[in-house]
Order: C-alpha cells, then structure tokens, then sequence
C-alpha cells in the first residue's frame, strides 16, 4: 500500500486556490467594502436625522397606492419601540434599501404637493362661488369712462361723465348664462336635464307597381288615421259569434 506524500501550500497561494466567503478571525475586512456598505446606511441616517419620522410617515400618508413592504417599513417606524432607532436600523430590520426608500419619498412628495394644490384650489372656491354669485344679481361696477371720479377734464373745465351720470358707478344687469351657473352652483338646476324623447320610425316600404299602390302607399304616411278608422269601422261590422 503506498501512501501519498501531502504538502502544505503557502497560505498566499491557499488564499488564490481556495477563497472563502467570509473573513477569518484576525483578519481586518477591506476598507472600500466597508465604505460601500456603510453610505447607503449613512444616507438613510441623514434623511432620518433631517427629515425625522414624524414627517416621513405624515407624507406617505398622502399615498394611497401603498406596496407591502412599503407599508411594513412605515408601521414599522411608527413603533414606539423603535422611537431611539435611526432611519438605517429601522430599514435593515425590515429589509428595505435605500432605492425602495427613495422610491416612497418620490411618491410621497407627489402625493403631498397634490394635496397642496388641491387645498390651494379648494380656499379660493368660497371667493369664486362669492364672485358668481354677486355677478348673477343686479350689482354696481366701477365706470370705465371716469374710473370712478364721475367727471372728465376737457381742458380747465370739469364735466359730468354721462355713463355714470357723475356716480363713479354703473349698474350691469346680470346675463342669462351666468345666473343658470349660479343656480347650476347651488343645485336648483341640474345639467342635462329636461324631457327628451326619442323617436324612432321604422317603416318599410315596397316599390309600388302601379300608380294605385303608389297613391295608397303615400296615403299610408301621409293620412295614418285613415287606416286606423277603417279598421276601427271593420271591428264594429265583424259579427259577435267571430
């Protein structure tokens, strides 16, 4: 039986033939490693430390198309558990990366100015519905021939201005449209209202061969009650026993 002679490799050269996963003890990890792995985690802390939570979870609020990590990650936050954790613990804990976070901060600041222009929109609607409302009525403007001071200057002489008769006003009487979008704004006329109705003739008419098919033919249309009478007649002359 021969035995085989076995020689142990430099540790260079078993460090090139057999590589392992992991760092073994007394051996210090790459420092170029360690500085990708740690600036996702130290954007997330200053996002957190800028941002905080509070505000975080109040934009995502505004989402309404939520995913499920998404909605873990922000229940998460809200834990009163996790009140003393930074923002990178938190998303390590629940396995979301930095792009996922952008991603709902992305969609958190649309939501939110959304919700700006729409409160935006809806303070000035009380002044618009004010302005509909008084231009619907009999109401004074100001005169556009003296602005408002009721007289003209024609050299060194001061003369009355006619429009407004020396008042600075002048009374405008509302138009038709404006007062059906007046009552259109308070409900008292609905939109595509009013009766319709829809009519629908089907009648088929075969080429007449002669001129009596061709009269009783256009007697048909133009005198239907004729037909209806003659068969009303025809009912009262048919015999009870039938």
């Amino acid at each position: 039986m021969s035995v085989r002679k076995t020689h142990k490799l430099p540790d260079d050269v078993r460090a090139k033939r057999y590589p392992v996963s992991r760092n073994p003890r007394g051996v210090s990890p790459d420092p170029n490693s360690l500085h990708e792995e740690s600036h996702a985690a130290q954007t997330l802390r200053k996002f957190g430390d800028e941002l905080g939570a509070s505000k975080i979870i109040d934009m995502a609020q505004a989402c309404d198309d939520l995913t499920p990590e998404e909605e873990r990650f922000l229940n998460h936050l809200a834990d009163p558990r996790n009140d003393l954790c930074k923002l990178d613990e938190v998303c390590r804990e629940v396995n979301f990366k930095l792009g996922d976070f952008f991603k709902l901060l992305k969609k958190s600041r649309a939501a939110e100015a959304m919700m700006r222009a729409h409160d935006e929109i809806y303070s000035k609607v009380p002044l618009v519905a004010k302005d509909v409302m008084d231009r619907s009525v009999p109401h004074r403007v100001l005169c556009k021939t003296c602005w408002g001071t009721g007289g003209l200057e024609d050299g060194e002489t001061s003369i009355k201005c006619k429009p407004c008769r020396g008042s600075g006003f002048v009374d405008v009487l509302p138009e038709l449209e404006r007062q059906k979008v007046a009552l259109t704004i308070g409900g008292l006329l609905k939109t595509g209202g009013g009766v319709q109705v829809n009519t629908q003739i089907n009648t088929a008419i075969q080429v007449p061969r002669s001129t009596t098919e061709w009269r009783a033919a256009t007697d048909r249309l133009l005198y239907p009650q004729r037909e209806v009478a003659a068969e009303v007649k025809i009912e009262k002359e048919a015999p009870s026993g039938t």
